[in-house]
């Protein structure tokens, strides 16, 4: 199941949260109970133990909606994985192997990240119209 906007919201303000009071609490300025009910709450929110781990370090990665992607729908780009179509995967921009292979439903890909602002994915688009997957029978061939 794909999170939603406002779930993602809910998670990464949680995350933000324990991040701060994480780093206060090492710095003596937060009790183990001030940790403790923000590490709570960030997991109530629906954050994992992997990304509270994260959180501390600054790290809080969120997918990023297509309609705020700096790329459109169709577009070829090419980053460090190869070259990749942007669709629009339940209203989050994704990195797919291929245009037929999302339509089909086989296609192998990634979401894009932000942390902090910060695009975690550097892709430029490319000049080109079609390009050959490099995944003959998508995800699952």
């Amino acid at each position: 199941m794909i999170e939603s906007y406002e779930a993602q919201v809910k998670r990464v303000a949680a995350l933000r949260q324990y991040e701060r009071i994480a780093r206060a609490h090492t710095a003596g300025e937060a009790s183990d109970l001030d940790r403790a009910t923000a590490r709570q709450a960030a997991l109530d929110a629906g954050a994992d133990n992997n990304s509270l781990h994260c959180a501390v370090t600054g790290f809080i990665p969120e997918r990023i909606r297509i309609s705020d992607y700096p790329h459109p729908v169709g577009a070829i780009v090419e980053g460090t994985g190869g070259l990749h179509t942007v669709v629009d995967r339940g209203g989050w921009a994704f990195f797919a192997c291929c245009t037929m292979h999302h339509e089909q439903g086989r296609a192998n890909g990634y979401y894009p990240q932000l942390s902090h602002g910060r695009h975690l994915a550097r892709v430029k688009p490319v000049d080109v119209d079609s390009y050959e997957c490099p995944f003959p029978n998508g995800f699952f061939g």
